[in-house]
C-alpha cells in the first residue's frame, strides 16, 4: 500500500511539473507591439473565429495557429511561437487584470474568497510567471487596449 501511494504521490507530481506552462519567450516589444496594433489583429484572427475576449477561442486546431501566426508576425509579435506569445499575453491579462480589480474592492475579495471560486483557475495552468511579468508591467497600456478602466 505505501508503495502504491508513494507512485501516486510521485505521479501527481510529475503531472502538476508539466502542468505548468513553459514560457514562451514573451518581451516588452511583443506586448506593445499587440497594443500598438490590436485593432489590426484583431480584425484578421475574427477571420479566424480567434477573439482576444473570448480565452476559450484561443484553443485552435494547428492549421488556424499556424495562419494566426502569419497574421501575428506581419504584426511584431515574432518569435518561434507567436500564437503562444498572444496567448500568453490574453491569458496573462485575464489573471492579472482579475487581481488587479479584486485588490481594489476588498468586500468583492471576502465575498469571492468565501465562496472559494477563482474565476481564473481555468487559465492559470495554461499561464507562466515570467510571461505575467511582462505582462504586469503593461497593465495599463494592454487595459486601454481592451477598453478597460486602470
Amino acid at each position: 500500500m505505501k508503495k502504491l501511494l508513494s507512485l501516486l504521490f510521485v505521479s501527481l507530481l510529475a503531472f502538476a511539473a508539466m502542468a505548468q506552462a513553459k514560457s514562451t519567450g514573451l518581451t516588452d516589444d511583443d506586448v506593445t507591439s499587440f497594443c500598438k496594433n490590436y485593432k489590426q489583429i484583431d480584425k484578421e484572427l475574427s477571420k479566424l473565429s480567434i477573439n482576444a475576449n473570448e480565452t476559450e477561442s484561443l484553443n485552435v486546431d494547428v492549421a488556424t495557429i499556424q495562419k494566426a501566426e502569419k497574421i501575428l508576425n506581419k504584426y511584431g509579435i515574432s518569435g518561434k511561437q507567436p500564437f503562444d506569445k498572444f496567448r500568453a499575453i490574453v491569458y496573462g491579462y485575464a489573471i492579472e487584470y482579475y487581481d488587479y480589480t479584486i485588490s481594489k474592492d476588498p468586500e468583492a475579495a471576502k465575498a469571492v474568497k468565501a465562496m472559494g471560486i477563482d474565476p481564473t483557475a481555468t487559465i492559470k495552468p495554461f499561464s507562466n510567471e515570467e510571461d505575467r511579468k511582462i505582462v504586469k508591467k503593461h497593465l495599463k497600456e494592454l487595459s486601454e487596449t481592451f477598453g478597460n478602466d486602470y
